[in-house]
């Protein structure tokens, strides 16, 4: 009884390392449409490595050319020229830039509590910037595909470029 038991532990094991989800892919860029509360836009993100993020809002007009990037553990934000610095974690966790990279590197660093394969694509659910979020990513490509938190009402619809 015992040994099927154990064979049944280790089918299940190989099942799970044959269908892990694949790991976040870099570098990558991708079209993002973000709707944050009643903000509704557009930008460009690139993800280059779990500690190299930039995005920049392309639509609608009033925010277009705002940046803000993540390299190094220093967090910049460039506002129609005028940039501001500061160390991770020093930032204000509620704005969609921190929000956004906070999940990316959780999800890269396996740091979520939950993972499920829902359709075509896994949906990872977890905390990041102190924030629940939910994550999907496509099961062929890698890609992530969406990334929400609804605690603040912030949904990222990502497209590859």
């Amino acid at each position: 009884m015992a040994s099927i038991f154990i064979l049944a532990l280790s089918g299940c094991e190989k099942f799970l390392q044959e269908n892990d989800p694949p790991p976040i892919k870099y570098p990558e860029s991708y079209e993002a449409e973000i709707s944050f509360g009643e903000f509704l836009g557009r930008a460009d993100i690139i993800c280059e490595s779990a500690e190299c993020f930039s995005l920049e809002f392309t639509a609608p007009e009033t925010v277009a050319g705002f940046k803000a990037s993540l390299e190094a553990g220093v967090c910049r934000y460039d506002i129609f020229g005028v940039a501001t610095e500061h160390k991770e974690g020093e930032t204000p966790s509620d704005d969609a830039a921190t929000l956004i990279f906070s999940c990316v590197k959780a999800l890269t660093k396996g740091e979520y509590t939950s993972l499920r394969l829902f359709e075509n694509g896994w949906v990872y659910e977890g905390s990041a910037a102190g924030k629940m979020f939910i994550a999907k990513q496509n099961a062929e490509t890698g890609r992530l595909t969406q990334i929400e938190f609804p605690q603040v009402n912030l949904v990222v619809l990502l497209q590859t470029i």
